[in-house]
């Protein structure tokens, strides 16, 4: 009966730990950071992020990690319809370039992708990236 008794409490408290462990492994995935989506922008006139200038025009950006730096590669997408609703079939030609960047963690995914911007002296600069299904910023 005693023997019974230990091999049940024993079943309770190994399950009770593998209950434990997998609820902690699928906290960590949750914190686990999140990058390599797409995101598409759209400028109206030249804009600067970090020492590169991008054109107006319409704009894939990428993140990408190049031994412990972070980049922002960004690509130009040609035969563009402004419609945002409308699917056309852009083609990324031209490659302006890729700028060094620091992720700062955000508390939940980016729901849609975000440019925040200053201007200084006239030009606009791009100072945060925040691309959709990202759970960190992209900082310059």
């Amino acid at each position: 009966m005693q023997k019974r008794w230990l091999l049940l409490r024993m079943a309770v408290m190994v399950t009770g730990m593998l209950l434990l462990s997998i609820t902690a492994a699928s906290a960590a995935d949750e914190q686990a950071v999140k990058v390599g989506k797409k995101g598409e922008i759209m400028l109206s006139q030249d804009t600067q992020v970090g020492d590169l200038t991008l054109k107006a025009g319409h704009y894939q950006m990428q993140h990408r990690v190049d031994g412990s730096d972070h980049m922002i590669h960004f690509t130009e997408l040609k035969g563009v319809h402004r419609n945002p609703y409308y699917e056309s079939g852009a083609t990324g030609t031209a490659h302006p370039g890729e700028v060094k960047c620091r992720l700062e963690p955000m508390s939940a995914k980016a729901k849609q992708t975000a440019v925040s911007m200053s201007t200084e002296g006239g030009a606009r600069r791009i100072t945060r990236i925040e691309i959709a299904g990202e759970n960190v910023a992209h900082v310059f």
